[in-house]
């Protein structure tokens, strides 16, 4: 009986730690679908540092895809090429956010201000309420957390 419970406990803990779990698109590009494979229609074509949430995966001839939550909370699908978990990103929550040269409301805007709406990053680090980021063409600046979706 105790090897069952640990044997259950074992499984439930694995299960737990592979779903839900961070992801950010490392390609230039790439597409998000309705199903998992090529043969489904293209749900929204997201670049970058895309940031994603894992709710689950399937294997479709030899290739692993990820049913994946986005910014807006819409489920999708997205091939696992795409992607990596090595690495936390965010994307811009609001239109028009002001990037920053520092992690102050009074600072000078970035050469890279004012971010889009769905305007994605790789987070470099944070600073209480800061988050210092960097886009795909190493522009870096800082942004209020507020006006981010980080993952």
């Amino acid at each position: 009986m105790t090897k069952k419970i640990f044997l259950l406990s074992i499984i439930f803990i694995f299960a737990n730690t592979l779903n839900g779990y961070s992801l950010c698109v490392d390609k230039h590009e790439a597409n998000l679908r309705s199903g998992a494979g090529a043969k489904f229609g293209v749900t929204w074509k997201v670049f970058k540092f895309m940031p994603l949430q894992k709710v689950s995966a399937k294997k479709v001839k030899k290739k692993t895809w990820f049913r994946v939550k986005d910014i807006d909370g819409d489920i999708q699908w997205v091939t696992a090429s795409s992607i990596t978990s090595s690495y936390k990103c965010a994307v811009v929550n609001k239109d028009n956010v002001n990037v920053k040269k520092s992690p102050k409301g009074s600072s000078k805007n970035a050469s890279i201000s004012p971010a889009k709406k769905y305007y994605s990053f790789k987070v470099i680090t944070k600073k209480k309420n800061w988050v210092k980021v960097m886009d795909e063409e190493r522009n870096s600046g800082w942004i209020s957390k507020n006006h981010l979706w980080i993952r």
